[in-house]
């Protein structure tokens, strides 16, 4: 049994508590804002308060203790306003010189209030002078201090109790069912009929919430899937059964296909060889006009060129089937190349093409492959080069190794492949488009020297630009000496 899903570290539950808590603290620190504004503005409120106190009761007792010169009553009167609370100095100016004060004056949290003292003499205001009290704003930031840290730590509890209790309440209803869902969803096979997702709920409870809708979903899917499933086993059973039967019919069709060949190529090469035989015979006869020696002439090249043909049908089919079988061995390939070069050299000069052999021509050099194979892959690359080369032309032939491999290019001076025709020219009868010329082809030797160089392990390929020859190369597996 596979192990249960583990608890994500960030999953709903914790986006939930963290997204409560924040968006809970945001709020309680706009109304904190807002309720210490308010606290702020009454306490000043309540020092403007005392100011207009000392204006209304004790400013006309202040005025005439100036007035009358009585420094020691002002002194005794200005002692007495001190101790009214948040009152921290008061002064008493004379024509703007100090005159008396009493307190202590600080310039930090202070507020100030000015009152001019003027004295009624002989039906005239006098002004004998000013009055300034400070009040202290300490115990207004205090209250506020305090009352901030209250408010913090009474709405951050509260925050935190209703977060986790929200956590608590939204695992015990949404987060325990989904991870029960996930467990049995991990266990869940297709083709269990008596396993369903079912919640751990108190029987007695009736009432559905979504979290019963997203499991009964889940349980009709599963019972579609089911028969689903059951349909397309069946299916495939079925069209399993046709695909081995289709494919020992196509085996079969092979085999008859290849016993087919080899019987009919046998039973054409017989008479064939007859008629090129007596075409032969005919030949070599005196007594025959130059127009009956030219029929013969024809005779021997569509009777070559059939010849040539059912032996590469028979060989592809051969090939495709899978009854041709290769031996491996260490092939010196300086032997093939001029084996080859010497077959292909009269068909060369009659079209005065000139061929040659560059490179490396080491007589040890050892490739892994099958000699009579590997000179027929050669033979047609070269055969190919001639037929598609142009008059006075030229053939290299070129070999360089390269690490555990040796590459072998013949190069032509012909017309050229497009990127097109480089795409198909190893398809079986393709020609590229020179089957509307009178060059002679049935677009099968080149297949046939593909597979043959595949079963060797090895790989063929074309290099070429139209209208500046081509290269077709062949890279072999070096042998152990």
């Amino acid at each position: 049994m596979k192990n249960r899903l583990p608890l994500a570290r960030k999953g709903i539950g914790f986006k939930l508590t963290t997204s409560t808590i924040f968006f809970s603290s945001i709020i309680t620190l706009v109304i904190t804002a807002f309720h210490l504004y308010a606290r702020y503005t009454y306490d000043v409120n309540l020092i403007d308060l005392k100011f207009k106190q000392i204006q209304d009761i004790h400013l006309s007792s202040i005025i005439s203790n100036l007035w009358l010169v009585d420094k020691n009553e002002l002194q005794v009167h200005m002692k007495g306003l001190l101790k009214i609370q948040d009152i921290q100095y008061i002064e008493v100016y004379d024509n703007e010189k100090l005159w008396a004060s009493a307190g202590t004056k600080h310039h930090n949290k202070i507020v100030t209030r000015e009152y001019p003292l003027k004295y009624a003499y002989k039906d005239k205001i006098v002004d004998i002078g000013m009055l300034k009290v400070g009040a202290s704003l300490h115990n207004v930031y205090q209250n506020i201090y305090q009352e901030l840290w209250v408010t913090l730590a009474t709405n951050g509890v509260k925050t935190f109790l209703v977060a986790f209790f929200m956590l608590f309440l939204f695992h015990k209803l949404v987060v325990r069912h989904l991870i029960k869902i996930s467990n049995d969803l991990t266990l869940l096979r297709v083709k269990d009929n008596d396993r369903n997702i079912q919640l751990d709920r108190n029987r007695a409870q009736q009432e559905t919430d979504e979290i019963d809708l997203l499991v009964n979903a889940f349980n009709e899917l599963q019972k579609e899937l089911r028969l689903s499933f059951l349909s397309i086993e069946e299916k495939v059973q079925q069209r399993t059964q046709e695909l081995l039967q289709a494919r020992e019919e196509a085996i079969a069709a092979s085999s008859a296909k290849t016993e087919f060949l080899s019987r009919i190529s046998h039973e054409f090469r017989t008479p064939l060889n007859a008629v090129l035989g007596f075409a032969q015979l005919l030949h070599t006869d005196d007594n025959l006009t130059e127009t009956q020696k030219s029929n013969i002439d024809e005779i021997l090249t569509a009777g070559g060129h059939l010849l040539e043909l059912i032996s590469e049908v028979l060989d592809l089919s051969r090939i495709e089937s899978g009854t041709l079988a290769l031996t491996l061995t260490a092939v010196r390939i300086s032997d093939v190349i001029d084996e080859s070069v010497s077959l292909v050299r009269p068909l060369a000069e009659k079209k005065n093409i000139a061929l040659q052999w560059q490179g490396t021509k080491q007589q040890n050099l050892l490739v892994l492959g099958e000699k009579f194979r590997l000179k027929e892959v050669l033979i047609n690359l070269l055969s190919n080069a001639i037929k598609y080369n142009v008059d006075n032309g030229t053939i290299i032939i070129n070999t360089e190794t390269s690490g555990s491999q040796l590459r072998i290019d013949v190069i032509d001076s012909g017309m050229g492949l497009t990127p097109e025709q480089q795409q198909v020219i190893f398809n079986p009868f393709d020609r590229a488009g020179q089957e509307i010329t009178n060059i002679e082809g049935a677009g099968i030797g080149l297949t046939i020297a593909k597979r043959l160089i595949e079963m060797m392990q090895g790989e063929i390929g074309v290099e070429s630009s139209l209208g500046k020859g081509s290269c077709f190369y062949l890279l072999v597996k070096l042998a152990d000496e």
